[in-house]
């Protein structure tokens, strides 16, 4: 799991690290990957409640579930 989670972070920092003027560590690519969960959670938050205002149950098989 570990090399998993440093390959992660490595991604992220590369990905990242063109936009941002400062170098990135491995705690800010953690701090990324947590805000963008965040986001795409929330998302996913809205979406649903979106599905029940409309009297439709939302079938969340289709969507990854958050860890």
């Amino acid at each position: 799991m570990k090399k998993t989670e440093d390959n992660l972070i490595d991604r992220t920092i590369e990905v990242w690290q063109p936009r941002n003027s400062n170098r990135l560590s491995d705690e800010d690519a953690r701090a990324i990957l947590q805000n963008v969960k965040g986001f795409f959670t929330l998302l996913l938050e809205w979406e649903t409640n979106e599905q029940q205002k409309k009297g439709g149950g939302q079938d969340e098989s289709h969507y990854a579930k958050s860890a």
